[in-house]
């Protein structure tokens, strides 16, 4: 088996909702001896022996038991491979504690866990050990030929490590000297590992994944079962593929000992305290320390007994996200809020740029002039401001009426402009955002009620247009452009992740954003609420990173009327949407300049990110008059 380790595995976070610093990575907690998984489990294996045990250990060297066989017990980490049924990220995994008296040591209970995460590439295939049908297996807990089976042909490559639970307080079901408590309220109980929200891993449906969950820190009598299913007891031949045989398209792996697949050495009685026979065997059972554990491959291969066959009682939780390409829009019962009219012009995008590190690229003339006897010209030879291309956010508020639902999807179009293809956008990760509408929208003209708007968007270079449907006469109308809407708070609510941005993106498609599991979020009725669209990441430099999104814009007074009433666009346009901190009136100013940069650009965390207000306010456009073109979907009730 291979392992293959990121270069920014330690650093790396993945989105999700806001969280405060003071939180652990993971929380355990006990369920009880009842669980019933809900429409957010997408994985899933129920099954276990009422027998057989098998056991995360993690003991001090002087704690560890010398076996008749001739070894010595061995530290061991346990976990499951599966394959993701829905893209979007794991809010929480739920394991079940075994049925057997070594369910819970003595000295279980408080100690630190940790969930690691695996990607899984390659073919599986059974190696019989030399020990096909028809044979005794060289090890296990019986001579069937299966017990001494295991896996090739796979690479594990490791996604991320999720620390900080405390293994619950339950009761032991074994005394620190071995002896049963007689005390089942451990025996058969689900554990739930529940994660931070930066610190959840995204699925990617049909792509095949594993997790390991241990005890971090050596402690007596330290370590649990898990419950399980093991096919290894049946005489069978070996499958020609194992993953048919598994619920979950998988099967049970571990990491034991030093790394070793089997003790290399081995006594017929147990070693003298002191002796370098004892520390040579001891070494080979206890796990290594600090994050070189987490580079040790998992495997099927153990001993005395194996994996390749088993399968734990498993449940994962995500919230999903999945974004995909769509022939045409919605239609029927499903398709519950809807704007369908849009401009043919006036592209306006999403995006997430690379960190900007040179000057800014960008000019505007500052329009606005207190002394309006001026022209043109002398109004753009004394007010040129210079600034960075924003990152950017966007979305749609809108109202449910008297029937609240689950929201299902919402499908979106691109704009009549070219889309960057190949590798970006298409491969990017997104996520969707839904928040709370509070208060009334106010209009704020920005100082500007007739005449030029502050910046020069649409003073100077917005040419009449005939075949503009509502102000083909648009100088009277350009004071409206920067207008803003206030009085509005934004509540988030949830964040899904999980999206990738399908490849080859070409104008006017449909992309539909189809949420699962707890995304499913329940909207109640006659209830204002908002979603904004992001990208995760920012773009690689020199790349691009948008998608334009179809829109339509009508500004008031003209022959058209709002076609989305009781709503409007929306985005999260970078950091600040402070007029002085966005416009650079002097580049020779660093102080300015970096104000304008810092302003332009997303905080690096997702978790302050979406702490941002949202608003209508941008640069160089607004999303005052604007309505997305969009459709909304309830959750199907199957």
């Amino acid at each position: 088996m291979i392992l293959l380790y990121p270069r920014n595995f330690f650093a790396l976070l993945f989105a999700c909702a806001v969280a405060s610093s003071a939180h652990a990575e993971l929380t355990v907690a006990s369920l009880g001896k009842q669980f019933v998984p809900d429409a957010g489990c997408t994985v899933k294996q129920v099954t276990a022996d009422k027998g057989g045990s098998t056991s995360v250990r993690n003991e001090p060297a002087e704690s560890l038991k010398f076996k008749t066989s001739g070894y010595f017990q061995r530290n061991r980490d346990l976990g499951q491979v599966f394959v993701a049924t829905t893209s979007g990220q794991v809010d929480r995994l739920v394991l079940r504690t075994g049925n057997s008296d070594a369910a819970v040591l003595s000295g279980t209970a408080g100690q630190e866990l940790f969930v690691q995460w695996f990607e899984v590439e390659g073919t599986p295939a059974i190696n019989d050990n030399g020990t096909p049908k028809g044979m005794q297996a060289k090890h296990g807990f019986s001579k069937n030929h299966r017990c001494d089976d295991f896996i090739d042909g796979i690479t594990y490559r490791s996604l991320k490590v999720v620390r900080g639970g405390k293994f619950p307080e339950l009761p032991a079901t074994r005394d620190a000297e071995g002896r049963s408590t007689g005390d089942a309220t451990s025996k058969l109980t689900y554990l739930e590992f529940e994660f931070n929200c930066e610190q959840r891993v995204t699925l990617k449906a049909g792509q095949r994944y594993a997790f390991l969950v241990g005890l971090v820190k050596p402690s007596a009598e330290s370590g649990f079962t898990l419950a399980n299913s093991n096919r290894a007891a049946l005489p069978d031949a070996v499958p020609e593929d194992i993953t048919k045989e598994s619920p979950v398209g998988g099967w049970g792996i571990r990491r034991e000992g030093n790394g070793g697949i089997k003790p290399k050495l081995h006594s017929e009685s147990e070693p003298a305290k002191l002796s370098g026979t004892r520390r040579a065997m001891l070494s080979e059972s206890m796990l290594p320390d600090g994050e070189e554990r987490f580079e040790l491959s998992p495997q099927t291969d153990g001993f005395p007994d194996v994996d390749t066959y088993r399968d734990h009682e498993f449940y994962i939780i995500q919230s999903g996200l999945n974004v995909k390409k769509v022939d045409g829009p919605p239609t029927g019962e499903s398709v519950k809020i809807q704007q369908t009219v849009r401009d043919e012009t006036g592209p306006t995008s999403f995006r997430f740029y690379a960190p900007r590190t040179g000057m800014p690229t960008k000019t505007n003339t500052l329009a606005y002039d207190p002394d309006p006897t001026r022209g043109d010209a002398a109004i753009k030879s004394e007010n040129e401001a210079h600034y960075y291309y924003r990152d950017r956010d966007l979305g749609q508020t809108f109202t449910t009426g008297d029937v609240g639902f689950k929201l299902g999807a919402i499908t979106v179009r691109l704009q009549p402009v070219d889309v960057k293809g190949g590798g970006d956008p298409g491969g990017a990760k997104v996520s969707l955002q839904l928040m709370k509408v509070i208060g009334t929208p106010m209009i704020n003209d920005n100082g500007t009620t007739t005449g030029n708007p502050r910046w020069a968007t649409y003073a100077f270079t917005w040419p009449d247009d005939p075949n503009d449907d509502n102000t083909p006469n648009r100088r009277p109308f350009k004071h409206f452009s920067d207008d803003f809407i206030e009085a509005e708070t934004y509540e988030h609510q949830m964040l899904a992740s999980g999206g990738i941005v399908p490849d080859d993106l070409k104008t006017n498609d449909y992309l539909r954003w189809e949420l699962a599991g707890e995304s499913q979020y329940q909207l109640q009725p006659n209830t204002t609420y908002a979603f904004l669209l992001l990208f995760d990441e920012p773009a690689q430099p020199g790349v691009n990173r948008n998608i334009p999104l179809s829109n339509r814009n009508v500004l008031p007074g003209g022959k058209s009327n709002d076609p989305f009433p009781g709503g409007h666009m929306i985005r999260r346009d970078g950091s600040s949407t402070v007029f002085d901190d966005v416009f650079i009136r002097n580049v020779d100013d660093s102080q300015d300049v970096e104000a304008s940069r810092t302003a332009a650009a997303f905080p690096t965390k997702m978790s302050e990110r979406i702490k941002i207000q949202p608003g209508t306010l941008g640069y160089p456009d607004v999303d005052t008059y604007r309505d997305l073109y969009f459709f909304i979907e309830a959750a199907s009730d199957l």
